[in-house]
């Protein structure tokens, strides 16, 4: 249903969105991740599938090697002597070998990789690893995400809203408040969890915010949400030096008055729907007496501007 639609509205010339292009540095970057993803979750199948086969050996070799870290852990199984696999004691010796062996290639492959990215975000966005507490898995996220041509993003809450951090409007009546977003990019999201995270805890101007911001009587989350949403905006600026700005400088006041005239015919249409609006069937009488209310709220919530679209 979603392709469709997506479909239908490029044919009707209604999708207006630019696409994320794929033929610059943020793709070399993406293509990388995806590798270095792959060998990571495929070196935790073997240090898991090692440990399993661990369990069950002679107490001897168990004793041996129990007690020792990861790395010492690996280094240890692959340096085994290799026997025959004429029994269950040298088929276990033999796959203790393969897996360790496999696990260090793994690990090359991830190192290689992880410089490869590395040198490509301090070629793509040298500033974005300057900024406290992001790395380099943070900051190929973040670029990625924002793609080759970040200025099809008409501003800093698109990015916002991209990354799933934008503020989500909650209030009912004398209740004020907003929650966080749900949907967006959820890896940018992790990404720039994580990165808050380690900032509650390690850098001094977020602990002092952390502090302020809980003396108004916010809670943890409300805090959280309140520094997720500038953190992108800070993050993609950081790249400034490698490319444009990737938002338009003009005012915010500018653009919406540049839509006041369409802004003023959509009102008028909403007024004149509800306005011949009479689902009872009752009279122009019983209809006020139900929809005047909302008139008037509608009215003081665009600030008079729906008593103008009456003109």
């Amino acid at each position: 249903m979603d392709a469709e639609a997506a479909a239908r509205a490029v044919i009707s010339s209604r999708a207006t969105v630019t696409p994320q292009t794929g033929d610059g540095a943020v793709e070399m970057l993406r293509v990388f991740k995806v590798a270095k993803n792959s060998a990571v979750k495929a070196r935790t199948q073997a240090v898991n599938e090692l440990k399993g086969i661990l369990v069950n050996v002679e107490p001897a070799l168990r004793e041996a090697l129990s007690g020792l870290t990861a790395h010492q852990l690996v280094r240890g199984c692959a340096c085994l002597d290799a026997a025959p696999c004429d029994g269950v004691a040298g088929a276990v010796v033999h796959s203790l070998r393969v897996l360790a062996n496999r696990i260090q290639h793994l690990n090359d492959e991830v190192n290689d990789l992880e410089k490869l990215i590395t040198d490509q975000v301090r070629m793509t966005a040298p500033a974005l690893l300057d900024l406290c507490r992001v790395g380099q898995d943070a900051a190929t996220t973040l670029l990625i995400a924002a793609g080759d041509n970040p200025d099809r993003l008409a501003h800093e809450a698109a990015f916002a809203a991209l990354c799933g951090v934008n503020p989500v409007e909650m209030s009912s009546g004398k209740t004020q408040r907003r929650r966080r977003n749900r949907g967006g990019n959820r890896q940018t999201n992790a990404a720039l969890f994580r990165v808050l995270l380690t900032r509650l805890r390690r850098h001094p101007e977020t602990r002092d915010y952390l502090q302020q911001r809980t003396a108004e009587g916010r809670t943890n989350r409300d805090i959280i949400r309140c520094l997720g949403a500038t953190s992108p905006v800070r993050s993609t600026r950081s790249s400034e030096r490698a490319r444009p700005l990737p938002f338009p400088s003009r005012p915010l006041q500018q653009r919406l008055n540049e839509h006041r005239g369409i802004e003023q015919a959509a009102l008028k249409c909403v007024y004149m729907a509800i306005m011949f609006l009479d689902p009872t069937g009752k009279g122009q009488a019983r209809w006020t007496m139900r929809w005047k209310t909302a008139l008037n709220a509608f009215d003081v919530t665009f600030d008079g501007r729906l008593s103008a679209a009456r003109q």
